[in-house]
């Protein structure tokens, strides 16, 4: 916690993106957390952006490479997902469509197989869409 309160004096961001602390992986929470206090102990008074990596069930939406579509809502068994985040995002920000073919390249650069998930490259390309979003956290509501 200590380098990254020390980051976060020396660099004074006025921007910090960061996983979301509803994310389905435990250290994507983690890593939200930790910023979240380190922020909070500097007196960050910046924009806090939040991202969604694993908002199981079913996301992202709609799956695969679609780079001409925006992310979707949609309910899986009566749920909204992706779940414990309001819908629409509050940040919503265009891809061209070369910044989209440049993520896809990427995420496909760094292509780890996952034993037991076959559908997890799949699932890391549907993040490939017209646009990023992103949440702000709510004042110590997480």
């Amino acid at each position: 916690m200590g380098d990254l309160v020390e980051l976060l004096k020396k660099l004074q961001p006025t921007e910090i993106y960061v996983t979301d602390g509803t994310d389905g992986h435990i250290d994507h929470r983690a890593a939200f957390w930790f910023v979240r206090d380190a922020a909070k102990q500097v007196g960050y008074k910046g924009a806090l952006y939040t991202y969604l990596v694993h908002g199981l069930p079913a996301w992202p939406f709609p799956t695969g490479v679609t780079p001409k579509q925006p992310f979707e809502s949609r309910k899986v068994d009566g749920e909204v997902v992706p779940r414990g985040l309001p819908w629409p995002p509050p940040r919503r920000v265009p891809l061209t469509p070369e910044q989209a073919e440049r993520k896809l390249k990427s995420i496909q650069a760094h292509n780890i197989p996952v034993v037991g998930m076959p559908e997890h490259q799949r699932e890391m390309e549907s993040f490939v869409k017209s646009e990023e979003v992103f949440w702000t956290p709510l004042a110590g509501s997480r």
